[in-house]
C-alpha cells in the first residue's frame, strides 16, 4: 500500500508541473528565448517524471510520447500542437490519478478487513484455549461440583456471541461457492503450468555435461597418479632385489608392485571408460536428451570416484602422505559426483512439477463442469442438486490446489540459483492462495461457525448449571469442533486477502500451542498415575488444536506435514497418560515438540521467501533514483539528459561553462540560425553548465 501512496502523489506532483509547463506555453512569447526554453525545459521534466511512471504502469506510455513531442513543439514555435499534446497528456494523468486511488482505496480496505480478521482470528484461539481448559475440568468434575464451572462457560459463550456479530454474513448461494471454487481451480492451474515451465527451465539449466567433463578430468588425473605410483613401486621392488636377492623384503616389494600395477591399470580402465560417458553427455545434451545426458553424467562422476578409489589403493605400498593431486581429484570426483546427482534430482522434479500440472489441469476442468452443473441445477430450482454439484466443485478445487502446492514445491527443489528459488517462493506463496481460496469456498462461513459455538457453549452452562458434567462435556467438545471450523473460515478468508498476515497469525497460534505442550510435558514429569490419568483429555484437547491448525489454509504444506505429525504424537502421549506410561508419554510429548518446532522454522521460511519475493520499497525507490539520475531522456528530436537550475542563475549560464566550451557555444549563437536550434543548443548548454556546476 505504500507504494500506491507514492506512486500517488509522483502522478499528482508530475500533473502539478504538467499544468504548469502547459500554462507557460499558453502564455509564452515565441519570440522570447529565455520563455521558450523554460516552457521546453519544464515539458522535459515532465517527460522525465513519466519516462519513471511508465515503468509501472504502461499505460503512461503513450502519455510520455506525447510529453516528448510537445517538448520539440515548443521548441519549434509548433504551440497549438504542443499544447493538444500537452492537453492529452494531463487527461491520461487524470485517468492515472483516479486508477491510483481506487485500487489505493481498494488496498486499504482489504487492509482494514485483514486486520479485523486477523484480531478475530486471535479471539477464536484464546475461546478455543478456555473452552478446552473449562472442558478438561468438566471432564473431571462431580455433579456437585459442576455448577461453579457454569458462569465461566456461559460467559464465553457471551464472547461468542459478539465475536459472531462482528464477523459478516455469508450470503452466498451454492452456485455462487461453486464459481469461486471453479475461479480458484483455474487460478491453480495457472500456477501449477507456471511452476512446471519452472522446474523445467531450472533442470535445463544443470549443464550435466559440465559436470561429466570435471569428472572425466578428475579421472585422467587420478589415472595418471596410479601409474607414477606403479612406476615408483616397480622401482622399490628393483632396488629390493638387487640389495637382498629372493630375500622376503624383496618378495613383499614385487608383490606391491604387482598390485600397484594393477590398481593402476584399473585407474587407466575407470579414467578411459569416465571419458567415454562424458562425450556422450555431452552429444546427449547436444541432442536434447537432457535425461540421457544426466545418466551419463553420472555414470562419468562413478567411473571417476572408481579411479580415485584405484589411484589410492596404487599407493598403498608408498611411505609417504597422499598426494596432494590426488586429492584434488578425489575433490573433484565428489564434487562432478554430488552435480550428477543434483541434475537427476532436477530432472525427477521437473517430471513432478508436470505430473502435479496435468493433475492440477484435471481437477480445474473438473471444477469447472461441476459449477456449471450447479448453476444449471440452481436455475432450475433443483436446490439439493445444485449444492451436490457446489460440493464436488470446491472437492476439485482443493485437488487442483494441492496440485499447485505440489509442483510449486517440485520447482523449488529443482532451483539451483537465487533467482529461481525466488520464482519458486512466488509460485508457492501464490498456490498457497488458490488454496486458500478454495478453502474458503468449501467452508461454512465464520459467523455460522461461531454461532454454532455459542449455542454449544450455552447449552453446556445451562447443563453445569443443572449438575450434568457428562451432558456438558458433550457440547463443549461439539463447542471446540465449531470454533476449529470458525478459525479454519477465518484463516482461509485473511490468506486470500493478505498471505503474510495470515501466516502471522497461523505461527502465534503454533506458538502458543507449543507453549501449552511444553507446559503439559513438565507436569506429566512431575505427575502420577493417577494424576496422569486426569490430564490425559487435555493433552487429547491439545491434539485436535494441533489438527485443526495443520489444516488451515495458510499453512505452507511442510508445516502441515509438521503439525500433523505433532497432532499423532499428541494424541498418542494421551493415550499413553491415560494408561499411566509415564516415559512413553514423555517420549510421545517430546516428539510433538519436535515436530512443531519443523512446522514453526517451515512457516518462518515461508514467511522469509514470501517477503523476498516482493521487492522492498526502498529498493525500488533506490532503482527510481538510480533511472533517474543515470538514465538519459530520450525526446526523439533534441534527445538531451535534463538538468536543474534556477532562474536566477539562467541569465549567467554561459559562465558556467569551461573556456573552450563558452567560446564555441558564443561563435554559435551569433550565427543566423533557425529560433528552434538556437533554443535547443541553449537548452542544452544550460543543462550542460547546470550539471558542471553540481546541481
Amino acid at each position: 500500500m505504500g507504494q500506491l501512496e507514492e506512486k500517488l502523489a509522483d502522478l499528482k506532483e508530475t500533473r502539478k508541473q504538467q499544468e504548469k509547463a502547459h500554462n507557460e506555453t499558453k502564455n509564452m512569447d515565441a519570440n522570447n528565448d529565455a520563455e521558450v526554453t523554460k516552457a521546453a525545459q519544464d515539458q522535459g521534466e515532465v517527460s522525465k517524471k513519466l519516462d519513471q511512471l511508465k515503468e509501472d504502469d504502461n499505460t503512461l506510455a503513450d502519455a510520455s510520447k506525447k510529453s516528448d513531442e510537445a517538448q520539440n513543439q515548443i521548441l519549434k514555435e509548433e504551440t497549438p500542437q504542443a499544447q493538444k499534446n500537452q492537453e492529452d497528456v494531463l487527461k491520461a494523468l487524470d485517468e492515472a490519478i483516479k486508477r491510483t486511488e481506487d485500487e489505493l482505496a481498494k488496498a486499504q480496505n482489504e487492509e482494514q478487513q485483514a486486520a479485523e480478521l486477523a484480531d478475530q482470528l486471535d479471539k477464536i484461539g484464546k475461546m478455543m484455549e478456555q473452552q478446552a481448559e473449562l472442558a478438561n475440568k468438566t471432564d473431571q468434575a462431580k455433579p456437585e461440583d459442576a455448577h461453579p464451572l457454569a458462569q465461566p462457560q456461559n460467559e464465553l459463550a457471551k464472547d461468542a456471541e459478539q465475536a459472531a456479530s462482528e464477523m459478516p454474513e455469508d450470503n452466498k448461494t451454492d452456485a455462487q461457492k461453486a464459481q469461486e471454487a471453479a475461479q480458484a481451480a483455474q487460478m491453480a492451474e495457472q500456477i501449477a503450468d507456471q511452476a512446471q515451465k519452472q522446474a523445467q527451465e531450472s533442470a535445463q539449466k544443470q549443464e550435466p555435461k559440465e559436470a561429466a567433463q570435471q569428472a572425466a578430468q578428475a579421472a585422467q588425473q587420478a589415472a595418471q597418479q596410479a601409474q607414477q605410483a606403479a612406476q615408483e613401486q616397480k622401482q622399490e621392488a628393483q632396488r629390493a632385489e638387487q640389495q637382498s636377492p629372493n630375500s622376503e623384503q624383496a618378495q613383499q616389494a614385487q608383490k606391491e608392485a604387482q598390485q600397484s600395477e594393477q590398481a593402476a591399470q584399473k585407474a587407466q580402465q575407470a579414467a578411459q571408460e569416465s571419458q567415454q560417458a562424458a562425450q556422450q553427455a555431452a552429444q546427449q545434451q547436444q541432442q536434447g536428451e537432457q535425461q540421457a545426458a544426466q545418466q551419463s553424467a553420472e555414470k562419468a562422476a562413478e567411473k571417476a570416484q572408481e579411479a580415485v578409489a584405484a589411484a589410492q589403493e596404487a599407493q598403498k605400498g608408498l611411505e609417504k602422505k597422499p598426494d596432494q593431486q590426488l586429492a584434488q581429484a578425489q575433490q573433484a570426483a565428489q564434487e562432478a559426483m554430488q552435480a550428477a546427482q543434483h541434475a537427476q534430482e532436477a530432472q525427477q522434479a521437473a517430471q513432478q512439477a508436470q505430473q502435479a500440472a496435468q493433475q492440477a489441469k484435471a481437477a480445474s476442468q473438473e471444477a469447472q463442469q461441476h459449477a456449471q452443473a450447479s448453476q444449471q441445477a440452481e436455475k432450475a430450482g433443483q436446490q439439493p442438486q445444485a449444492q451436490q454439484e457446489s460440493q464436488k466443485a470446491q472437492e476439485a478445487a482443493m485437488k487442483a490446489a494441492e496440485a499447485a502446492q505440489q509442483a510449486a514445491e517440485a520447482a523449488q527443489q529443482a532451483a539451483n540459483s537465487q533467482q529461481q528459488q525466488a520464482e519458486a517462493a512466488q509460485a508457492q506463496q501464490a498456490a498457497a492462495q488458490a488454496a486458500a481460496q478454495a478453502q474458503a469456498a468449501s467452508q461454512q462461513s465464520p459467523q455460522s461457525a461461531m454461532q454454532q459455538a455459542m449455542q454449544a457453549m450455552q447449552n453446556a452452562a445451562q447443563m453445569l448449571g443443572n449438575q450434568q458434567p457428562q451432558q456438558a462435556h458433550q457440547q463443549q467438545q461439539q463447542a471446540m469442533q465449531a470454533l476449529q471450523k470458525a478459525a479454519e473460515a477465518t484463516a482461509a478468508q485473511l490468506a486470500q486477502l493478505d498471505m503474510q498476515a495470515a501466516m502471522e497469525a497461523m505461527q502465534a497460534m503454533m506458538d502458543s500451542l507449543a507453549a501449552q505442550e511444553a507446559q503439559m510435558a513438565q507436569q506429566t514429569a512431575a505427575a502420577d498415575a493417577s494424576q496422569m490419568a486426569q490430564m490425559a483429555p487435555q493433552q487429547g484437547q491439545m491434539a485436535q488444536q494441533a489438527q485443526a491448525q495443520a489444516q488451515m489454509a495458510a499453512m505452507p504444506q511442510a508445516a502441515q506435514q509438521a503439525m500433523q505429525q505433532a497432532a499423532q504424537a499428541m494424541q498418542q502421549a494421551s493415550q499413553q497418560m491415560q494408561a499411566g506410561q509415564q516415559q512413553q508419554a514423555q517420549a510421545s510429548q517430546a516428539q510433538a515438540m519436535a515436530a512443531m518446532q519443523q512446522a514453526s522454522q517451515a512457516m518462518s521460511q515461508a514467511m522469509a521467501q514470501a517477503q523476498q519475493s516482493q521487492p522492498s520499497q526502498q529498493s525500488q525507490q533506490s532503482q527510481q533514483q538510480q533511472q533517474a539520475e543515470g538514465k538519459p531522456h530520450d525526446a526523439g528530436m533534441g534527445s538531451f539528459q535534463y538538468g536543474k537550475m534556477s532562474g536566477d542563475k539562467e541569465a549567467n549560464w554561459i559562465v558556467a561553462l569551461p573556456p573552450k566550451d563558452r567560446e564555441e557555444v558564443e561563435q554559435a549563437l551569433k550565427q543566423n540560425m533557425p529560433p528552434a536550434y538556437r533554443r535547443h543548443i541553449k537548452l542544452y548548454y544550460q543543462n550542460l553548465a547546470s550539471a558542471n556546476s553540481g546541481e
